[in-house]
């Protein structure tokens, strides 16, 4: 039958009957099965198999395979977040987000700038009572390197530094997320670093604090950055309630 669609991830139980004179191969493509019973009764391995031969007409009923969809495998998740005074509330807020939002990755890795860049994932594990925030927050102003030269954003030298220490942090299975507002104080955006992140994830966004409207005036470079990676304005609770029912697995 080709008539039923059947949710994704649940395992149907197929009974398949030859009524030729002939024995006949039966095989589901892409989907390895289990034959649980047969009619001759003859121990059923358990093991999964691409193909079985179901017996001529005359032997009885034919095996009974399994059908076994693979498992959906959770993406990794790494956020790369501007720090600096201008968006900080919003970088703090949404680092607690990613953290909240762990069990529904294989792997979330945390990174912060302002001017250079350092992986802050440690500071965001929750603890026995979830994450603190207060002190998180204290612990990122204290403990991370995120200042290199004069405490005012820097996008291409914080990229820079992340494509040269955390090279492996970014492959086929990252969900790459960006924060900041793309305001650069006039300096080397790093777009050709930037495209080559993007280039390597699975998905790739930018979240922008900013009003759209704004965006390209002054010293910002986000319709430059929306070129290489899909910008995203992300101001109130319901644009990034929205925009998390896009990034979550499905």
């Amino acid at each position: 039958r080709d008539d039923q669609i059947v949710s994704f991830g649940s395992t149907e139980e197929w009974t398949v009957t030859n009524q030729s004179p002939l024995a006949h191969p039966f095989h589901l493509h892409a989907w390895p099965f289990t034959v649980l019973a047969t009619s001759d009764n003859q121990a059923p391995t358990q093991a999964l198999q691409d193909v079985v031969l179901v017996p001529a007409r005359g032997w009885g009923p034919a095996p009974h395979p399994i059908h076994r969809p693979r498992r959906a495998h959770k993406p990794e998740l790494v956020v790369l977040c501007d720090v600096s005074g201008s968006v900080a509330g919003f970088a703090h807020f949404t680092l607690m987000l990613t953290a909240a939002l762990r069990e529904q990755f294989s792997r979330v890795r945390a990174f912060a700038f302002v001017d250079t860049c350092d992986e802050v994932t440690r500071l965001f594990a929750p603890g026995a009572d979830g994450v603190d925030i207060a002190d998180s927050v204290s612990r990122l102003s204290r403990e991370a390197d995120l200042v290199w030269y004069d405490g005012h954003s820097d996008y291409g030298h914080a990229f820079e530094v992340f494509a040269e220490r955390w090279s492996d942090a970014v492959g086929p299975k990252t969900s790459l997320l960006v924060l900041g507002d793309a305001r650069t104080n006039y300096r080397d955006p790093g777009l050709p670093l930037l495209k080559a992140l993007v280039a390597r994830s699975r998905h790739a966004y930018w979240l922008n604090p900013e009003p759209s409207r704004q965006w390209g005036a002054g010293d910002s470079a986000a319709p430059r950055y929306a070129e290489v990676i899909e910008m995203v304005e992300c101001r109130t609770v319901a644009q990034l309630a929205e925009f998390v029912t896009r990034l979550l697995p499905h």
